[in-house]
């Protein structure tokens, strides 16, 4: 699946269309309904593609709950591929370094990440980091990045929480 053939500039039918065929597919082999192994296998290719569209933001307003824009539809398809395979960890912490871009989108993009990290992978590898980034973007000058920044913050609380003893952040 050649994925570079999509770029950024089709049409937003076209980008939400594609995005949710990945989100379907994630889901799908997150249910198991069908032992497919097709995210394993285009993980490479299909991250960083996802990810350019999560990025990909017109407007440093956050989004109100009815908003399905390209950005929106890629960031759940990202957070069901790395449900269904949290062995993708070492592609996934490549991300991280846009939590630093200049560019709002992609700081709101890496932190989804690092959200999808603490959710579904083990994040003790870069806990202090995670707890530092974390902590830092909770004052970003973008709306959007402290409101991801919230979201991190709920997803260690409730890692907390439901895992107990054989949470990292214990």
């Amino acid at each position: 699946i050649n994925l570079q053939l999509i770029n950024l500039e089709n049409d937003r039918d076209t980008l939400i269309s594609v995005c949710e065929f990945w989100l379907a597919i994630a889901e799908c082999e997150m249910n198991k309904n069908a032992n497919l192994q097709i995210i394993s296998r285009t993980a490479e290719s299909l991250i960083p593609f996802l990810f350019r569209i999560s990025a990909n933001i017109p407007f440093d307003e956050c989004d109100s709950s009815e908003t399905y824009e390209p950005h929106v539809v890629a960031a759940q398809a990202l957070q069901a591929i790395v449900a269904c395979a949290p062995t993708l960890l070492p592609i996934l912490l490549n991300f991280l370094e846009f939590a630093n871009s200049e560019h709002f989108g992609e700081r709101e993009a890496a932190l989804n990440i690092l959200n999808y990290i603490i959710q579904f992978c083990d994040p003790s590898s870069i806990l202090i980091e995670s707890l530092n980034l974390i902590g830092k973007k909770l004052g970003d000058s973008s709306p959007r990045v402290r409101q991801t920044a919230v979201y991190c913050v709920h997803a260690v609380l409730n890692s907390i929480l439901t895992k107990k003893n054989s949470c990292p952040f214990v």
